[in-house]
């Protein structure tokens, strides 16, 4: 969409500009859609200098970091300890009798936090892919943001992206989970066997299991799955941070700017003229009928002659590690072969 307009010389110097800073540069310019295609639109004169002070970015979402995910799974093993606690000790089940709100609140945090960790998984699956280099040119195109929670496990797990259908399976358990904890406002002594005091049907007072909804079977199914997901997901929240909590991209991914400054000067360019009105379906086949094509994120020689960091077409100069500047680590001719 932006092949055919000059928008991208907006984007000169950013290819490792923390988010802010592109947002900063772009603040005064103004875009418009034309014929399927991004336009320069009016620009404002801004006659005040302000100097834009570059602050640490994380490239990460919170949830993908350290810092989001050792809270989470520390959480997630202090529920699977007090669960058992609050439905089978007596002093603690009082807590729930009197907020019987208290487990599904809980269930329903532990559901959001984990949908946060999966749509953070979605997004950043196309650049991992790259970073690891030589990409098949699919990966262009893959997007998880749009697909249904139902069936995303499947389509991940198809395309053979098994850590993604992973935490998709993990988000439609968290649906269970929240419904497994919104029954457990009830005393677990009176599912344990013997302890039900099924003779007594009669007394007022009676405290049987049969005076509350659950069943017997229900009660312990109900426990067996909370129990077993809230393990699934501390082995799938380790694995994730396990394989995605080391930095691969320069800035976080998710807004227009952001991605189009990873391409301002990508040699493949040239390949996607003419190509704005095709639909993802369209350009994936567009894409795999140029044999022997793939694609990576790293530092690459731009059409300017220039090294960039980004996503081109491989070969690439070398791969991208947070925090280094490739380019200041070799050395470029400055003038011709007599000047040194």
């Amino acid at each position: 969409m932006a092949t055919q307009s000059h928008i991208l010389q907006d984007f000169q110097g950013l290819d490792i500009a923390p988010t802010p800073v592109i947002h900063k540069q772009l603040a005064h310019r103004r875009y418009i859609l034309h014929k399927s295609s991004l336009w320069q639109g009016e620009y404002i004169r801004n006659t005040r200098t302000e100097e834009v002070t570059e602050k640490f970015e994380n490239p990460h979402p919170l949830m993908l970091t350290l810092k989001g995910g050792i809270p989470y799974i520390c959480g997630l093993i202090i529920v699977m300890v007090l669960l058992p606690l609050f439905l089978f000790q007596p002093n603690a089940n009082v807590v729930t009798e009197k907020i019987p709100f208290l487990l599904t609140a809980i269930g329903t945090v532990i559901k959001l936090l984990w949908g946060t960790i999966d749509m953070d998984v979605r997004i950043v699956e196309p650049f991992y892919i790259l970073s690891r280099r030589n990409a098949p040119p699919r990966t262009l195109t893959l997007d998880y943001t749009g697909t249904p929670p139902g069936y995303l496990p499947v389509k991940a797990f198809f395309n053979r992206h098994y850590l993604v259908s992973a935490v998709g399976v993990g988000a439609v358990m968290t649906e269970v989970l929240t419904v497994c904890m919104s029954s457990f406002s009830v005393d677990g002594k009176k599912f344990i066997s013997g302890d039900g005091h099924d003779d007594v049907l009669s007394d007022d007072d009676n405290d049987s299991r049969y005076t509350t909804d659950e069943t017997f079977k229900s009660f312990w199914v109900s426990f067996a799955l909370a129990l077993g997901i809230l393990v699934y997901l501390c082995v799938i929240a380790g694995v994730v941070y396990a394989k995605r909590r080391h930095y691969f991209l320069p800035r976080q991914p998710g807004t227009i700017a952001s991605v189009l400054a990873y391409i301002h000067q990508s040699n493949m360019l040239v390949n996607f003229v003419n190509t704005q009105r095709l639909d993802s379906t369209a350009m994936t086949r567009y894409l795999e009928k140029m044999k022997g094509k793939t694609y990576g994120l790293g530092w690459f020689r731009g059409r300017d002659g220039e090294d960039h960091c980004g996503i081109d077409e491989e070969p690439i100069a070398a791969e991208y590690k947070h925090g280094v500047d490739w380019r200041k680590g070799r050395v470029t001719g400055v003038s011709t072969w007599d000047v040194y």
